[in-house]
């Protein structure tokens, strides 16, 4: 039996998802495809365009076998973190073969000769990033200059590192600009991952299809998530949308199952926007200012205080990002940094995560029934128990399991209210709500 385990985010799902679903059957040969995914809350820091349950849904009417949630703490993190967390499910597992991402190259081979260099920090590397931070570049910035320094440096000292690419030593530029490009950006933690954790799963990639990660326009038919996003924001205002327009903006964009899916709960649970969770972050913000954030996981000292010295300038939760961020600090690690303390994630937490193991169940979101075999394959070999059912967590979690499982639980119902304030629906509780089977 072969498994691959496919990390994704699905906000929402679209053709090039698709594409990469059949692609690794076709190339892999994979019996089973586990996905990883991020619940209701991503790894941009804003909410999931639609409910986890519903993509869920659609994942598993496009082939996928498996769904499980990455936890909201790794969902929400910055690209290592997000990779770190996933990778670490996934071979938890014990019978999963491969991971496979979509990337903007490629080539899996560029990616882990990164990978590498990244894993083991070389002095370049190090010195390149210090001097770069210091001289006040943001750090996906100052990383990338510090990548081209010791991959340069590599190169030059080793003279294998090329021949190992199978890449002459003219197409070098090709090569670092998988250091800014975001799929290879985050493929690339992935295979650090893999390495760090000393996993037994081989890192495979497909190479990309259509518009890119961070491309905010609709191309013909295999347009970004981002560019889906978008397009549907721009309704009537930015809480209210025509049901023509929508429909428009989604119909060649996803596959026809998701497209119903999507239609049925056009203004009903859907689409979700960061500036809908305006209200809940500014009381959350006004009962802690007095404290300060610098607890909270991503937030820094420096951070902290700016928001306490910005927050009379509130107005929403992107206007609000945009006031914070600076040259250093992007929107995305602001969006992030706001969502941590919305979501009550913090440091202290994270950090006695990753002592105690990482990640401390499997938790399905939902699974096709002839997925049987893989389902006992994971009950036989997996280090962590897989959880169907939220009642039975007390009996099998530890007491960090369960601290990570309830910041799960209170996404969940934060992301449930927001709906319901929004649209008037209101979605079943995280304790209630059944596994979706197919």
């Amino acid at each position: 039996m072969k498994t691959a385990g496919i990390i994704a985010e699905y906000n929402p799902f679209h053709n090039g998802h698709k594409y990469h679903l059949d692609e690794v059957r076709r190339q892999t040969g994979a019996d089973y495809l586990i996905i990883v995914m991020s619940g209701d809350f991503t790894q941009r820091g804003i909410p999931a365009v639609i409910d986890k349950y519903s993509r869920t849904r659609m994942a598993l009417a496009a082939g996928a076998d498996l769904v499980l949630e990455l936890p909201v703490c790794y969902a929400t993190g910055s690209a290592a973190w997000f990779a770190e967390g996933a990778v670490s499910l996934l071979s938890s597992l014990g019978c999963v073969d491969l991971v496979s991402f979509g990337s903007e190259c490629g080539d899996i081979d560029r990616l882990t000769a990164i990978a590498k260099i990244l894993s083991g920090e070389p002095p370049a590397f190090t010195e390149m990033l210090k001097c770069c931070l210091k001289e006040g570049l943001s750090y996906p910035a100052a990383r990338e200059k510090a990548l081209q320094a010791a991959f340069s440096v590599t190169a030059s000292q080793e003279k294998t590192l090329q021949s190992a690419l199978s890449v002459p030593a003219a197409q070098e530029k090709s090569l670092q600009a998988a250091l800014s490009a975001p799929n290879d950006i985050l493929g690339v933690e992935y295979c650090k991952a893999l390495f760090e954790q000393k996993s037994t799963i081989t890192p495979h990639t497909i190479s990309r299809l259509g518009g890119a990660y961070d491309d905010p326009d609709l191309q013909a038919q295999n347009s970004s998530a981002l560019a889906i996003r978008t397009a549907l924001y721009r309704g009537d205002s930015a809480m209210h949308y025509r049901r023509s327009d929508a429909r428009i903006a989604m119909r060649d964009q996803v596959p026809p199952h998701v497209y119903d899916i999507l239609a049925a709960q056009l203004n009903r649970t859907f689409p979700v926007f960061p500036d809908m969770l305006s209200a809940q972050l500014h009381y959350k913000l006004i009962s802690e200012a007095d404290q300060g954030f610098d607890t909270y996981f991503d937030v820094s000292a420096d951070l902290s205080n700016r928001i306490r010295k910005m927050l009379p300038d509130y107005r929403n939760f992107t206007q609000f990002c945009d006031l914070l961020k600076t040259k250093q600090l992007t929107h995305t690690r602001v969006s992030r940094s706001l969502m941590h303390i919305l979501l009550d994630i913090h440091k202290i937490e994270m950090e006695d995560f990753r002592n105690a193991g990482t990640v401390f169940y499997a938790r399905m979101l939902g699974f096709r029934k002839s997925s049987a075999p893989l389902l006992s394959a994971i009950k036989d070999h997996s280090r962590i128990p897989l959880l169907s059912k939220l009642a039975d967590a007390p009996s099998l979690l530890t007491d960090t399991g369960k601290c990570q499982l309830n910041r799960d639980i209170r996404a969940a119902h934060i992301y449930q209210s927001t709906v319901q304030h929004a649209f008037g629906t209101a979605l079943p509780q995280e304790q209630c709500h059944e596994i979706i089977s197919i």
